[in-house]
């Protein structure tokens, strides 16, 4: 490490170069990642459960489901989800769902068929809405519905102001359930712009907004990090130098997090949004060290240059063995079987590493 130091103060421009083209790639690499979401991306396509998981779809045909639930909302032509209004623009919501692409079936009340008693025959399917037009005797089938326990509690409530569409995924992978989440959240504002009063619910909605959610607050929370490192440094050195100086390096330790992920092609989630944050808090500390010894030399006398050499050469031993035990320690993640953490670890490994370059550069 002292002939790292050494190098980067012979060639102080080269390095600040060097730095700030690869956190420039870095950071236009963290805007291309793709965001993973659903249990297949945290356990891995190959895990057991998983592989359980597809086998029941191939089997079955059914994957997770997302429900679109609405209600008449601000619509004057509708008193409630089985009028004639309200059935039209759910079988037009349903014919825009059925293509869309994640998705294998739409459930809802117009393709929902009722069993009614026929005189001459026993029972027959009637639907509510046939042949693209509401059934002549809608009133009566509605009626029917509000009285069918298979209907009540899972089309419609039981006064039927509200209903529930079910747009089954075709997978558990993430790009199949983004897409079915995007369809359905399209259909939502549809709903929403010709005044009914519509929802998405369901497991790929939920963790998809935890994916967007945790990435935007992964950035908000790195910049609150590196506010409070400068504090806490300034307080300690009553320089901005060393401000200046820690903080740089760090952030390179934290924006080589994303350029890692985009050489093997790492999505973002949830667990590894908080990558960034932690390199910078763990790296921080062997910038504070080295800079205090720098300081302490100092104050005995000699250059700044002759100041840091020594203090890289004083600090290089115990910064190491402190970067290693954590980077092994992180490291031990990436030989389990939950792939987020394989991810996570491998990601905090490359960024400790890279920070403790850094701050001896």
């Amino acid at each position: 490490m002292p002939r790292l130091t050494t190098w980067s103060l012979r060639h102080p421009r080269l390095v600040v170069l060097l730095a700030s083209a690869l956190v420039a790639w870095c950071a236009v690499a963290a805007t291309r990642l793709p965001t993973a979401i659903g249990v297949e991306s945290a356990l891995g396509p190959h895990h057991a459960r998983i592989q359980e998981f597809h086998a029941f779809i191939e089997r079955y045909g059914a994957g997770h489901s997302i429900l679109l639930a609405w209600g008449c909302g601000r619509v004057d032509a509708c008193d409630g989800v089985l009028d004639e209004a309200s059935l039209r623009a759910v079988a037009r919501v349903g014919r825009a769902l059925e293509p869309s692409p994640g998705v294998i079936r739409v459930e809802s009340p117009v393709t929902t068929p009722l069993l009614v008693a026929d005189p001459g025959v026993g029972f027959s399917r009637r639907w509510l809405f046939d042949t693209g037009e509401p059934a002549s005797d809608r009133a009566s089938l509605a009626k029917l519905a509000l009285a069918d326990r298979g209907w009540v509690g899972r089309l419609v409530s039981a006064d039927g102001r509200t209903g529930v569409m079910v747009v089954e995924t075709a997978s558990s992978e993430t790009a199949s359930m983004q897409a079915a989440t995007r369809a359905v959240a399209r259909a939502v504002d549809d709903q929403r712009a010709r005044g009914f009063e519509a929802h998405a619910i369901g497991q790929p909605v939920v963790e998809d907004a935890l994916a967007v959610g945790a990435a935007r607050d992964g950035s908000l929370l790195s910049a609150a990090v590196a506010l409070i490192l400068s504090l806490v440094i300034q307080g300690l050195t009553r320089t901005w130098v060393a401000v200046v100086s820690v903080v740089a390096s760090v952030g390179v330790g934290a924006a080589s997090c994303f350029g890692w992920m985009s050489l093997l092609g790492m999505p973002r989630d949830p667990i590894s949004a908080a990558a960034p944050m932690l390199v910078m808090v763990i790296g921080s500390a062997t910038g504070l060290h080295l800079f205090c010894a720098a300081l302490a030399a100092r104050a005995v006398g000699g250059t700044r240059e002759e100041s840091l050499r020594t203090a890289a050469r004083r600090q290089s031993l115990p910064c190491l063995l402190a970067t290693a035990t954590t980077a092994g320690a992180l490291s031990s993640y990436c030989v389990g079987d939950v792939a987020a953490l394989v991810r996570l670890g491998s990601i905090m490994t490359v960024g400790v590493g890279a920070a403790f370059l850094a701050c001896f550069s």
